[in-house]
């Protein structure tokens, strides 16, 4: 299911056995599914997305404002942050690893501060890897 929403206010979304495409320039998303995968992309000041049972996929066009957190229970979760991003990483994974490509780094906890750490970016995995990757212009 593909979604485009033309607003510039919070939304929020829950889903039940769904897969979920996000198109939109939102400013704020909060969006939590059940089971199924769970696709973001758009230029958001803040997001908080969760899946119980799915992958979380986001590709942020512009740097985010605010903190934002992502959490997958039996799921990977995988970020596309523009090349100058400034976020504070706080990451984990429990049965994976988190891989970071702004400092080509692999552990299972990454604290780390890219830039000027202007916001903090929690994503945690119980079943799966998190990724955090430079976004291609």
């Amino acid at each position: 299911t593909l979604v485009h929403i033309l607003t510039d206010s919070t939304i929020v979304i829950n889903t039940i056995r769904i897969s979920l495409s996000i198109e939109t320039t939102i400013k704020e998303l909060d969006v939590y599914s059940t089971s199924g995968a769970l696709n973001i992309e758009g230029m958001y000041n803040k997001i908080s997305a969760e899946a119980v049972s799915g992958k979380i996929t986001v590709t942020n066009k512009k740097d985010f404002e605010s903190d934002s957190d992502f959490s997958a229970i039996s799921g990977s979760i995988q970020l596309y942050l523009p090349a100058d991003a400034n976020p504070e990483l706080n990451c984990s994974s429990t049965s994976g690893y988190v891989y970071s490509e702004y400092h080509d780094s692999k552990a299972k906890k990454l604290k780390d501060k890219i830039g000027s750490g202007l916001y903090e970016l929690k994503a945690k995995s119980v079943s799966g890897s998190v990724k955090i990757n430079k976004l291609n212009k």
